[in-house]
């Protein structure tokens, strides 16, 4: 196999992955919609961990809002377009969680953050079940 030039380099990264998204309502699997989410630059990912992480030195922790700036950065318009702007992620985080985690997950594939430990740390406190103290009526 010969290596990779330089060219064929930037081209492969000009050409980032998407994939659409089928929005499902559990329990029953409706169909809400269908979304497009992006594969983030690593310029990008960094900007996410930067945003989705509070407080500086050891005293950082996780931004209640890690997924939703996730999904703001990686959802896009059928020309590839950003789909919202930075002052969304308030009403994203608003979003119902089987449609947010949904997304979320597809966009942390598509940025190639599946298996990276750290990105997964910034938006695991957000899927974990209930805590065992809560109830609901």
């Amino acid at each position: 196999m010969n290596l990779i030039s330089k060219d064929e380099l930037w081209q492969v990264a000009a050409d980032l992955p998407w994939e659409d998204v089928m929005l499902r309502r559990p329990p029953n699997g409706d169909v809400i919609g269908v979304m497009r989410l992006r594969g983030l630059t690593g310029a990008e990912v960094n900007e996410w961990q930067e945003q989705a992480t509070e407080g500086n030195g050891k005293r950082r922790k996780q931004s209640k809002h890690a997924m939703a700036l996730l999904v703001v950065k990686s959802t896009i318009n059928e020309d590839g377009s950003q789909f919202f702007d930075a002052k969304d992620v308030l009403k994203v985080s608003q979003m119902p969680s089987y449609v947010l985690l949904q997304l979320t997950e597809v966009a942390m594939t598509l940025s190639g953050l599946g298996d990276d430990d750290e990105a997964k740390e910034l938006i695991e406190g957000f899927v974990e079940g209930p805590s065992e103290g809560s109830t609901s009526d």
